[in-house]
């Protein structure tokens, strides 16, 4: 099997998402592990998770996203809940920062 023909289906609601190169309406996350994991994090850089989540599923759930402004120098990123482009203006829209006690994502 190549990776041309493995369908993908969204994480959160199992639509059809297209396949592995070529995602319709749905968008690619990737992940090499994550110190926070106690399910996922190989520790070796050899292998990573791939999920696609649907656009629709996304945009329900935008109160559970933080958009991250990385053109800032580290270790000081711009932080906001939902979905931002480069392209919208950060500076009036209830930006996080470090001295923000907002709920984790999704509490």
């Amino acid at each position: 099997m190549t990776t041309e023909s493995v369908k993908m289906s969204c994480l959160c609601c199992g639509t059809d998402c297209g396949t592995f190169r070529e995602p319709h309406r749905a968008t690619a996350w990737s992940a090499t592990g994550n110190y926070g994991s106690t399910l996922y994090d190989p520790m070796t850089g050899s292998c990573s998770l791939q999920v696609y989540i649907c656009d629709t599923c996304l945009k329900e759930r935008e109160d559970r996203v933080i958009s991250i402004n990385t053109e800032q120098p580290r270790p000081v990123h711009t932080l906001r809940r939902g979905i931002l482009s480069p392209e919208d203006d950060w500076g009036d829209l209830g930006i996080l920062g470090p001295e923000d006690t907002e709920p984790a994502i999704g509490g």
